[in-house]
């Protein structure tokens, strides 16, 4: 069984165009603190909560991706003006694992992708 998740951040990055940029962690009490810079619905600072049970999927989608085994880094800019997404993931053991994803490296697997479109569904980021 993996480690029990402490924090998850999510950060999207600028593009040419545009894309949402913004900043999501949720903490293993459901906690849940955004903040909107560009092109989402609402700027600033927000704050939410999620259920415990959002947050078994939280982790078992990190665990459906392999996120502990993903490269650090998918930063090949093959294609120019792509979004970029940094994610983190703090485990309670103390652990950790971080992947800085530019979207137009063609070498980042899909899982990768699917898992930050799944976070941002899982922690309702549609709404902001």
């Amino acid at each position: 069984m993996a480690s029990r998740i402490r924090k998850v951040t999510l950060e999207r990055t600028p593009c040419q165009g545009p894309c949402p940029v913004y900043r999501v962690t949720v903490f293993g009490s459901g906690d849940v603190r955004y903040f909107g810079e560009a092109h989402v619905a609402r700027t600033g600072a927000h704050r939410w909560k999620i259920s415990g049970r959002r947050l078994e999927r939280l982790a078992e989608a990190c665990e459906r991706a392999r996120y502990s085994r993903l490269e650090d880094r998918y930063t090949d800019r093959e294609f120019a003006g792509a979004p970029g997404c940094l994610t983190s993931v703090e485990y309670e053991d103390g652990g950790s694992k971080s992947v800085e994803h530019y979207h137009g490296d063609p070498s980042a697997p899909d899982a990768l992708t699917e898992l930050e479109d799944e976070l941002d569904r899982i922690l309702g980021v549609e709404r902001y």
